[in-house]
C-alpha cells in the first residue's frame, strides 16, 4: 500500500468519525481496487484498536495485583526501613504467578487456618492468571476467513454511522494444554476477569491485614 493511499485512507477514517456523509463521498471517488484496500485497512485498524482495548483491560488490574502482592511479601519479610529495598530488588522483579505462589507457601506453612479458609479463592486467582497470560501473550487471528468477518463488521459500523467501533468478541491465538488454539474471547469475559481480579485483590489485602501488623489497604472498596 502506497504512502499516499494510506494518507487518503487516514483522512477517510477521520471523516467517518466526524462527518459520515463526507466520508461516503470520498469513498465513492476511489477505484474498485482502492476500495478493496480501504476495506482491509479499516478492518485492520478496527481489529488492532479493539485488541488493544481488550488487552489493556486485562493487564490493567493484574498490575494492581502484582503491586499488592509485592507490597505484602516485602512487608512480611523486611523491617520497615528495608521494605522498599527488598521490594525493588526481589519481589518487584518476580513474575505474577511466583509472587502468588510465595504467598501461598507462607500461608500453608505459617498460617494453615487462613490457608484452609482462602484456598478456594486462590484457585480462582490461579485461573484468572492463566486467562491473563493467554490474552497478554496471544496473537490475533490473521486467517482470510476471520479477516473477511472483521471487514464485514467494520463496514457495518460505517453504514450505521458508529463512531465508537466496539467488537463484541475477538479471536486470540495461544497455547492451551500444549495445543495451539484460536478462541473467540467476548468482552463480557474481559469484564468478568476484571471483576474477579478486583475481588481477588480485596481478598489478598484482607490476608495482608491478618498476617502483617498495621498493614494499609491499597485499593479502596
Amino acid at each position: 500500500m502506497k504512502e499516499r493511499e494510506i494518507e487518503k485512507f487516514s483522512k477517510i477514517l477521520k471523516l467517518i468519525n466526524s462527518d459520515l456523509q463526507e466520508a461516503m463521498i470520498e469513498i465513492k471517488k476511489l477505484n474498485p481496487d482502492s476500495i478493496e484496500r480501504l476495506h482491509q485497512y479499516l478492518a485492520n485498524r478496527t481489529l488492532h484498536t479493539e485488541s488493544a482495548r481488550y488487552r489493556g483491560r486485562v493487564v490493567e488490574m493484574s498490575i494492581y495485583l502484582e503491586l499488592v502482592l509485592a507490597k505484602i511479601l516485602s512487608k512480611y519479610f523486611a523491617t520497615s526501613e528495608k521494605v522498599g529495598l527488598l521490594n525493588s530488588m526481589v519481589f518487584d522483579r518476580m513474575d505474577l504467578q511466583r509472587k502468588l505462589n510465595t504467598l501461598k507457601t507462607i500461608l500453608k506453612t505459617q498460617y494453615p487456618n487462613i490457608w484452609r479458609k482462602e484456598n478456594i479463592n486462590f484457585k480462582k486467582l490461579d485461573k484468572l492468571i492463566i486467562f491473563r497470560n493467554n490474552i497478554a501473550h496471544s496473537v490475533l487471528n490473521s486467517s482470510p476467513e476471520y479477516s473477511k468477518k472483521i471487514r464485514e463488521q467494520s463496514m457495518e459500523f460505517i453504514k450505521k454511522g458508529k463512531k465508537d467501533k466496539f467488537l463484541d468478541g475477538i479471536e486470540f491465538g495461544f497455547y492451551e494444554n500444549h495445543n495451539w488454539v484460536f478462541k473467540n474471547i467476548k468482552w463480557n469475559e474481559i469484564e468478568a476477569y476484571h471483576k474477579g481480579i478486583y475481588n481477588g485483590i480485596n481478598k489478598i489485602e484482607d490476608i495482608g491485614k491478618q498476617i502483617i501488623p498495621e498493614y494499609e489497604i491499597t485499593l479502596e472498596e
